[in-house]
């Protein structure tokens, strides 16, 4: 992969972020890092690049409601996991996955 390509899929600052997330009408999945542009989930499942999951998890346990988006895969690994890129997330989602990864990175 080129340098270039790298740099693009890595626009948004990346959180270690080992939470479950419920991928809806599939069951719950672990996510090991999150940005406000995705999230890496750990699946034996061979999603193929493309795949749009409907996804829901969040922030904090205490959280009253939920983050759910839209995720499309833009990479997989099989046997480990795939790749998330968010293709459909509130803009106020967005804005709080943001915050938290400051938060998180300080």
């Amino acid at each position: 992969m080129a340098d270039t390509e790298q740099h693009d899929r890595r626009q948004c600052k990346r959180i270690p972020f080992i939470k479950e997330v419920e991928v809806l009408g599939v069951g719950i999945l672990r996510c090991s890092d999150l940005s406000s542009g995705g999230m890496f989930q750990e699946t034996m499942h061979p999603y193929s690049e493309g795949t749009i999951l409907p996804v829901q998890f969040k922030l904090h346990e205490t959280d009253d409601h939920p983050i759910i988006a839209q995720a499309r895969v833009v990479y997989a690994h099989e046997g480990i996991g795939v790749g998330l890129a968010f293709s459909s997330l509130e803009f106020e989602d967005r804005q709080k996955i943001e915050k938290f990864i400051e938060q998180e990175k300080e």
